[in-house]
């Protein structure tokens, strides 16, 4: 009998244990939703008011930011991307080629003008004579006013917090683009000062440059309060959670968690559809598309085909936004700009689909957009080459698209080639490297998405996806570099790649059509 009761009480405890790990188990499942990740993440509080008739706005920004390296800290830096756009300027925000479409009434000039900094429990409005305030020395520097430096007064520890508040007026520039407004839009993207992020010892703090997305930034939490004009719309990265209403002013509160940036658009034209799948709400902000209907379908089947191939999309919310911008589509967190200087519908979609790619590679999955531009737009154009073989319904063969990218590729060779002599075809280089907006776009867009069609003749598609959710999985929420995604497809697919991955990369493959 003792035995039996022994025995018996080792199985309750062996039951006990096993539920106790279930749970363990279920629970650490959830650190790929953003709330359990949203813990050690910098937090952004931005106060902000557009004011219609000059085109300014005045902004209070609270930063508590979070020394999550390995090392103590004297100093934080933020890019200042509006500096960008002002006269003067080094670097114009678009190139040559571009400027009869980016600039609809003329040139034009924006900029912001950092007015106070504060730091230690500040939160604007800001008052001087609050002891428990430091004014910390700061300074507008960077090759080309590109930079805001906050100097501590003590040293900021690993994992510890500091709490800086910016006061800053913003004047926007009357451009097509993703700083300004054009005839349409208000476009409000990567207007506030964003910290930059440190690695290798050293704070990131490359130039705006006109090609590609000079962008790099780690994720977030964000919480918005931003007050408009009330015959205004307006389409976010954050969810909104309450709108109070006057006679002249909208002002509407909206957060998000677990984002590399956050943009507004905001437009008195915007008519809005909506529909959802599963717990996403999907809205499309239009004001001339004639099939808006077709364009929402295309963004919910983006987000069901990408949630399935990759990885769940983990957001509440996605703003598809027809706006003013000088080139096809941007992507921001939760939001996408679709030009409407697009004539034809199928183009049209189809940025709606390789926008929409970019929530998974670019924001869930972070790079370095400036020195490895290839990693994120030459897997999402290949992504939304796999959108049209598992969406047969529109009629774009993804074997013809790859047959396209190779002939205009060796096209782009061939006369690149008579113009200039020679050509580097290697990919892994900054922004700043590459001569025009063509050599950067076909090595980056179209050799990056032959790249990975190379992969996918090797691997076959079925290792090929495997590939593709292993390295989502591993790097979602982080910052990946080549060698994150070459170890990925090595470990999915259990072959040696990335002798593959260097000879497209470093230019040493030789492509035959």
């Amino acid at each position: 009998m003792k035995i039996k009761k022994i025995i018996s009480k080792i199985m309750i405890a062996i039951c006990i244990i096993s539920a106790i790990i279930l749970i363990v188990v279920l629970f650490s499942g959830c650190t790929s939703n953003t709330e359990s990740i949203s813990e050690n993440l910098t937090k952004y509080n931005l106060n902000l008011e557009f004011f219609d008739e000059n085109k300014t706005l005045t902004c209070k920004e609270t930063v508590s930011y979070i020394n999550n390296s390995d090392t103590t800290l004297d100093f934080v830096m933020f890019h200042l991307y509006p500096n960008a756009f002002r006269e003067g300027a080094k670097i114009s925000p678009v190139s040559l080629t571009n400027e009869h479409k980016a600039y609809p009434n003329g040139k034009s000039y924006g900029k912001i003008d950092i007015t106070e900094v504060k730091i230690s429990g500040a939160d604007c409005p800001l008052k001087l004579n609050e002891d428990e305030i430091e004014s910390p020395s700061y300074q507008i520097t960077g090759e080309d006013e590109n930079i805001l430096k906050v100097n501590f007064k003590n040293q900021l520890f690993p994992n510890e917090r500091i709490e800086i508040g910016i006061c800053f007026n913003l004047t926007l520039p009357n451009i097509n683009h993703r700083f300004g407004y054009g005839n349409d839009t208000v476009n409000l993207g990567n207007f506030y000062p964003i910290a930059c992020v440190y690695e290798n010892g050293e704070f990131q703090t490359d130039l705006y440059h006109y090609n590609g997305d000079p962008f790099y930034s780690e994720m977030a939490n964000y919480e918005v309060s931003f007050t408009y004009p009330s015959s205004y719309k307006i389409a976010t990265s954050g969810k909104i959670y309450e709108t109070i209403t006057n006679e002249k002013n909208n002002t509407s509160k909206m957060s998000a968690n677990c984002v590399r940036d956050f943009a507004i658009v905001l437009s008195d034209k915007f008519e809005v559809v909506s529909s959802s799948i599963e717990d996403i709400e999907i809205f499309y902000y239009y004001f001339s598309d004639k099939k808006p209907e077709k364009s929402l379908e295309t963004a919910v089947k983006s987000i069901k085909t990408f949630s399935e191939l990759i990885g769940k999309y983990p957001y509440k919310t996605l703003s598809v936004v027809e706006a003013n911008f000088v080139h096809g589509g941007m992507e921001y967190p939760n939001l996408i700009y679709i030009s409407n200087e697009i004539t034809d519908h199928a183009t049209y979609e189809q940025v709606i689909v390789h926008e929409t790619a970019h929530q998974w590679w670019y924001n869930l999955v972070g790079n370095s957009e400036y020195d490895h531009g290839w990693l994120d737009e030459g897997l999402t154009e290949y992504t939304t080459a796999l959108f049209y073989e598992l969406n047969p319904e529109y009629n774009v063969s993804k074997d013809q698209i790859i047959k396209n990218a190779y002939s205009n590729y060796q096209l782009f060779v061939e006369v690149y080639g008579g113009v200039y002599g020679e050509v580097d075809t290697s990919m892994n280089r900054p922004l700043n490297e590459f001569k025009t907006e063509p050599e950067y776009v076909y090595l980056t867009y179209v050799k990056g998405m032959m790249l990975f069609d190379t992969l996918n003749e090797i691997l076959g598609d079925e290792k090929f996806e495997k590939c593709l959710k292993k390295y989502f999985e591993e790097n979602k929420f982080k910052i990946a570099k080549p060698e994150d995604i070459i170890s990925a497809f090595e470990s999915a697919s259990n072959m040696k790649l990335e002798n593959i991955f260097n000879a497209w990369t470093e230019g040493k493959v030789v492509i035959l059509n």
